[in-house]
């Protein structure tokens, strides 16, 4: 199984199949296994919107939107940008213990991505 965009629906829209609709639980299963079992809430982000995280794991699992050039970055101001590697279609993963003004309890933002979540595996 691997993760499938799904279409983009709107308000009203009688077109939707209930294929696309059960593409929700099978995202949903890829990424619970792909990062190992936990639940969290996740939203697709379009480009030149920004996810907020608060640092409590090591692991950054993410997507980047295609044409983007994805980053963490500190809301503060006072660390340097950290780019992430493009990963297009795929999850990819980054070890945030190498983002060195970030500390546990942290918020930091990732722009640059459709997805993302931390975990405390790789």
């Amino acid at each position: 199984m691997a993760y499938t965009p799904i279409p983009k629906f709107s308000h009203g829209d009688q077109t939707v199949s209930a294929a696309n609709m059960n593409l929700f639980g099978a995202n949903d299963a890829f990424l619970a296994t792909a990062l190992a079992g936990d639940h969290f809430a996740i939203k697709q982000l379009t480009s030149g919107q920004v996810a907020t995280q608060l640092n409590t794991r090591r692991w950054l699992h993410y997507m980047t939107i295609t044409g983007e050039s994805a980053k963490v970055v500190d809301p503060a101001g006072a660390g340097a940008d950290v780019s992430l590697t493009d990963s297009d279609t795929s999850m990819a993963v980054y070890d945030l213990s190498g983002v060195s003004w970030l500390t546990q309890g942290q918020v930091y933002n990732v722009t640059g991505v459709q997805y993302c979540a931390e975990d405390s595996e790789a």
